[in-house]
């Protein structure tokens, strides 16, 4: 005698169909989630690697990313600017850090462009 009639297994076969779906629906999400994350790091990235080249020369960038040391080097001729803005902590207290930072930008731009023109 038969305990069960075949609709015992196709419930149970549509459960574990249902439950696949939904994990495959999971995982889409998560790999749509790493995708955007990984552009989001990538994007991080070349802002970093750009400031970095503004702060010092590519091969010396280049050397530190790849986690080399650095030897020092000497050169003939260098250009320091000391500067001091009045009323710099008063600004700061008054602007965003974002708003700061993008005065100084503009700011050291200007001098870089100057400094360009005597050249």
């Amino acid at each position: 005698m038969q305990r069960h009639d075949s609709t015992r297994d196709l419930i149970m076969l549509n459960q574990s169909r249902m439950s696949q779906v939904e994990l495959n629906r999971k995982l889409e999400e998560t790999t749509k989630t790493l995708k955007k994350m990984a552009n989001e790091l990538e994007v991080e990235k070349q802002k970093t690697d750009e400031l970095l080249c503004e702060l010092m020369p590519p091969s010396v960038a280049e050397k530190l990313r790849q986690g080399h040391t650095v030897e020092a080097c000497e050169f003939t001729e260098a250009t320091l600017l000391f500067t001091d803005i009045v009323t710099f902590t008063n600004i700061c207290a008054m602007c965003t850090p974002y708003d700061v930072v993008n005065l100084l930008n503009d700011l050291y731009l200007r001098f870089d462009r100057l400094v360009g023109l005597v050249s």
